[in-house]
């Protein structure tokens, strides 16, 4: 491996090791929103101060953090895609265009891998529902107690398919956001470097 291959794969690594650890600091800062903002949408007639209250009544505090596991795993989301792109643009000028398209495709191939930890970090902080059982077992309702035990009881209830239920709207959302997010980033680092004259590494 030459030089200058060395150098971008350690570029790679840094990309993914950084972009982990700001997911990481930023999802333990902010899973408390996400929790209550969840439970907002699932739950009708409630208020912010209501979800609270009732979060702090059925799982203490650590209620707020409830689905951060998971969060942790979706930290690499971000990572592969920062990372798989900076690969591609150490290879290559990319054009608006492919940066648009290398942009979705790294997009789509990071929430394709980390897809089933997305569906399992909204249901743990969604309310667990008391009208969904078991088959063979009306008695029991589903409730979860970590990102792994939804995952289990997913593909008991639902088999492989329930994993990847919602997929095909959250490729949507997620492919036209991070390409317009790339193609804006390149055109405004374009316009900031001729602005100020900086030569391009």
């Amino acid at each position: 491996m030459g030089k200058r291959g060395m150098q971008t794969r350690i570029g790679v690594i840094a990309e993914l090791a950084l972009g982990a650890a700001a997911g990481a600091i930023s999802r333990l800062l902010t899973t408390p929103v996400s929790v209550v903002t969840t439970r907002r949408q699932t739950q009708n007639g409630t208020t912010n101060s209501g979800v609270v209250r009732d979060i702090l009544r059925t799982y203490g505090v650590a209620g707020f953090w409830r689905g951060f596991p998971a969060s942790l795993v979706l930290t690499v989301n971000p990572a592969i895609t920062y990372g798989l792109y900076a690969w591609v643009q150490g290879r290559a000028t990319l054009s608006p265009e492919q940066a648009f398209l290398v942009g979705a495709a790294t997009k789509a191939a990071a929430t394709i891998v980390t897809y089933p930890y997305i569906m399992a970090k909204v249901r743990m902080q969604w309310r667990a529902p008391q009208d969904l059982s078991l088959p063979g077992d009306s008695s029991r309702s589903i409730t979860y107690s970590s990102a792994g035990d939804v995952l289990q009881k997913v593909l008991q209830t639902e088999g492989v398919r329930g994993l990847y239920a919602g997929l095909e709207a959250q490729l949507l959302k997620a492919v036209l956001c991070q390409g317009i997010l790339f193609v804006s980033k390149d055109w405004f680092e374009s316009v900031w470097r001729s602005a100020l004259k900086f030569p391009k590494h």
